[in-house]
């Protein structure tokens, strides 16, 4: 099920909103989107999810919270999604979630391919990065 990516972003802002009351100072984020991208067809949950990863492997465990980091970029024909959170990959990187690996399923079965999905450790900070092909 596909939705618009303002619809997904809504979702998104909805969620980190009420994770807000909830962990007070502990949690910061921001979104950084070019409102022309709002109308790019996106796969339900996949954003949503991405930062549910995020908050709980990341700020939720971080003594201080943190700060969670949505950047949304177009390059060429792929839309790349960027979340960022304090913390670190587990061990074992090879494995990932349920959630991780259904998300990347979801992606393979959607765009045949031609989308992907990178999680990484920089500077102390965890990177998710999903890229997906804008037609049209």
């Amino acid at each position: 099920l596909m939705l618009s990516l303002e619809e997904e972003l809504f979702l998104v802002k909805d969620y980190l909103e009420l994770e807000k009351l909830r962990m007070r100072e502990r949690l910061n984020f921001k979104i950084v989107c070019d409102a022309s991208f709002f109308s790019i067809p996106v796969p339900r949950m996949s954003i949503q999810g991405l930062v549910e990863n995020a908050l709980k492997h990341g700020v939720a465990v971080e003594k201080d919270g943190g700060f969670i980091h949505v950047l949304i970029t177009r390059q060429s024909d792929l839309l790349c999604i960027e979340v960022l959170s304090p913390g670190q990959l587990s061990v074992n990187k090879n494995k990932m979630g349920i959630g991780l690996e259904n998300l990347k399923e979801r992606l393979n079965i959607t765009y045949t391919g031609n989308a992907s999905f990178e999680l990484y450790e920089k500077l102390g900070q965890v990177c998710a990065i999903l890229k997906i092909p804008v037609y049209g």
